[in-house]
């Protein structure tokens, strides 16, 4: 049973490593790339 918890602790600790490594967009980037989508979607 140990090593399933480390294993998760092990997964849990990679997977918040990675969140870091995330470039979160910006306001004005995220509402472009938003009516982009909505755009293109309706043209679609």
């Amino acid at each position: 049973m140990s090593e399933e918890n480390s294993t998760k602790k092990s997964f849990a600790t990679g997977l918040k490593q990675e969140f870091r490594k995330i470039i979160w967009p910006n306001k004005n980037s995220l509402v472009r790339q938003t009516i982009a989508v909505v755009v293109v979607t309706v043209v679609l």
